[in-house]
């Protein structure tokens, strides 16, 4: 079942809080689940998929 606008919204709201705990701007991983979330939003695919997916298959926001 697909979340509602603003499931979504607190979702990504949820993952500032990542970044904001960390001890260094490496282990900031809010950013990369962000990426990640709205990768998967955009394209449909699903979790694992979207982990699976390389950069050079996405050029702006669209999959080539």
């Amino acid at each position: 079942m697909q979340l509602t606008a603003k499931q979504f919204e607190e979702v990504l709201e949820s993952t500032w809080k990542y970044d904001a705990e960390c001890r260094y701007k490496s282990a900031k991983v809010g950013q990369h689940l962000r990426a990640v979330f709205l990768v998967q939003r955009w394209t449909g695919l699903r979790i694992g998929d979207a982990l699976a997916l390389p950069k050079a298959t996405l050029r702006g926001n669209q999959r080539q």
